[in-house]
């Protein structure tokens, strides 16, 4: 994968390639099927301001938010956002079905921190529906919507700043697990249930009102 440069959150700052692995419930005929899916976003374009799928699955983001910058990934080209709560900036894909993920996810990302904010960071949104951030303490977190128990889960082990990370979390319809360059978090948490559905849009590098 090509990796992505992004700033999230008062002054997190990151790089990072996002992709997203989902199954999930799709209605054919009132008949809910299991398919697999991939998706990812390499931000490689160098210019314009849509991120394009890589998998032509036309689910394709715009530039919202003035400022979002292209610069150099990990390996090619990437993004980097400067956003605040009084500016704020994020990689807007509007809702389609394929969307809403449902039985499992995976959610993965390249990422280079220059500082961590005082409030959590924004990697991936869509609102009410499942969210991936970098918390204060420079911890990878992420709720997922409609699971038992609710709220969010937290990885043990931390990021490290001004330096290329890669994080990734699964959930398999049993248990969420965290990894941070390639190795296993020791914390696995317990939850069952299906991600709720939402018509809302996905976000990368921030969410509205910032």
């Amino acid at each position: 994968m090509s990796p992505v440069a992004v700033h999230i959150g008062n002054k997190a700052h990151f790089v990072f390639v996002i992709c997203i692995s989902l199954f999930f419930a799709a209605v054919t005929a009132n008949v809910f099927t299991d398919e697999k899916k991939t998706f990812i976003w390499h931000f490689d374009e160098g210019c314009g301001d849509m991120a394009r799928e890589a998998t032509a699955s036309c689910n394709d983001g715009k530039f919202y938010g003035s400022g979002i910058q292209w610069t150099e990934g990990k390996l090619n080209k990437g993004l980097v956002f400067t956003g605040s709560d009084a500016h704020p900036q994020w990689i807007n894909v509007p809702h389609s079905p394929d969307l809403n993920i449902q039985q499992a996810i995976t959610m993965e990302a390249w990422m280079f921190p220059n500082e961590i904010g005082p409030t959590r960071a924004t990697i991936i949104h869509k609102s009410s529906s499942y969210h991936l951030q970098l918390d204060m303490t420079s911890k990878v977190t992420v709720r997922l919507y409609g699971l038992e128990p609710s709220g969010y889960q937290t990885s043990h082990g931390r990021v490290k700043i001004c330096e290329w990370n890669h994080i990734a979390i699964t959930y398999d319809g049993t248990e969420i697990k965290f990894y941070i360059n390639g190795e296993q978090d020791e914390n696995v948490a317990s939850t069952t249930g299906k991600i709720k559905r939402t018509t809302n849009p996905v976000f990368f590098g921030g969410d509205w009102p910032g």
